[in-house]
């Protein structure tokens, strides 16, 4: 069962299908599906993966670079090259392999954002939080404070309220 998140007492669902002896598979790829929270009525009968992007190796791999103990200068500056892509863009599987990065990456971004920001929290002030979200993305390996982030929003937007940020973080 794919993307299971989206139909109301899945949990149900499940747990019936468990009970009757069949082997249930359920992905998603909403944060509602994370280990912890996960309903009470299936604790004990889950196993979970959590898949992650491709490392700097796996990428090389994935773009059918041989990797060897020793490398040409060429090779290395190729090696330089694909870090750099791969710094860029992450090491998303479909990023990685797929021509069209930027669409990907973009839907990537407004579906977490839509489903797992702004439909999960109930938000209502979407484009306050949209400067927000963008914002912990392109600052997410810094210390941030809501200080921080009001400052930002209102170089940016002008919007000057701490209220709205507070309630968003709630």
């Amino acid at each position: 069962m794919d993307e299971v998140q989206n139909l109301k007492n899945w949990e149900s669902v499940v747990r019936s299908l468990l009970n009757r002896g069949y082997r249930v598979f359920v992905t998603g790829s909403s944060s509602k599906l994370l280990s912890k929270e996960i309903a009470t009525q299936l604790r004990g009968r889950t196993l979970n993966y959590l898949l992650l992007p491709f490392s700097f190796k796996e990428f090389l791999k994935a773009r059918k670079f041989k990797i060897k103990r020793y490398f040409s200068e060429s090779e290395v500056s190729k090696i330089k090259k694909m870090l750099r892509e791969y710094l860029h863009w992450g090491g998303l599987p479909e990023v990685v392999l797929k021509e069209n990065k930027n669409r990907i990456v973009r839907e990537y971004f407004e579906l977490m954002f839509y489903k797992d920001f702004i439909d999960r929290h109930k938000i209502k002030s979407i484009e306050t939080a949209r400067v927000i979200y963008e914002y912990l993305i392109q600052n997410f390996a810094n210390e941030i404070s809501i200080t921080k982030i009001q400052n930002f929003i209102q170089k940016t937007k002008g919007i000057k309220t701490k209220t709205t940020i507070y309630n968003i973080f709630r």
